[in-house]
């Protein structure tokens, strides 16, 4: 099972609503991500992007034996232990606190050597993006057949063509209402991937999916 499950982000979770450590929430969209799924529920007690803060900054403590590499706007590191990559922006994550500051993944051509796939491709088995990640780019987790789970923050706009495409382990996934666009074919070939749930409005080709799944709008 991937390191980054349900019980670890429901334990973060949690910890916010007691107000660890955080200011009180004034209620967008909580995140809490289970293995194999990118999961965001509403809760009227809890903020999107704090919640999205402690979620990165709780996975940054934990899995601070990580060597970073840099990667454009971005630096990356990969746990061979728990096949666990992690993309954040360059610096203390507190320089992206606020929302002033943001980084993006960079756009990939399908058979470019994106770092971690070249590395790494049949190893990882979960990604996480950090708070202040603004965008996943084209082809950024394309091909990664292991990868279970991915952690998308609540600082994400927009998700590139192919972006998590052709990951053939991944089964669900819900969007949070902070990402507006995802792009042609972002997840086309995941061929397990059978429920997506998507705000309504949001920007949606009619291929970003396999065409046996069933897309929820909420």
């Amino acid at each position: 099972m991937s390191s980054i499950d349900a019980e670890f982000l429901i334990e973060i979770g949690e910890k916010y609503l007691k107000g660890d450590g955080l200011p009180q929430s004034t209620g967008i969209a909580v995140e809490m991500f289970s293995t194999a799924q990118v999961v965001g529920e509403q809760n009227p007690n809890c903020d999107g992007p704090s919640l999205s803060f402690l979620i990165s900054k709780t996975i940054l403590e934990r899995f601070e034996r990580i060597r970073w590499e840099s990667e454009g706007e971005l630096e990356w590191g990969f746990d061979k232990k728990d096949g666990l990559l992690i993309l954040k922006g360059k610096g203390p994550l507190e320089d992206y606190a606020d929302g002033r500051k943001t980084c993006k993944t960079r756009d990939y051509g399908i058979f470019d050597d994106v770092p971690w796939r070249k590395k790494y491709k049949d190893q990882i088995q979960s990604a996480v993006a950090c708070y202040g990640v603004s965008s996943i780019g084209r082809n950024a987790f394309y091909n990664c057949p292991s990868l279970e789970s991915v952690v998308i923050p609540g600082s994400v706009a927009s998700i590139g063509r192919c972006a998590i495409d052709s990951c053939s382990s991944l089964t669900s996934v819900t969007f949070l209402k902070s990402v507006k666009t995802i792009g042609n074919f972002a997840f086309y070939y995941c061929t397990r991937l059978k429920t997506i749930s998507v705000p309504k409005g949001i920007g949606l080709p009619f291929n970003s999916f396999p065409r046996s799944a069933k897309i929820n709008k909420y």
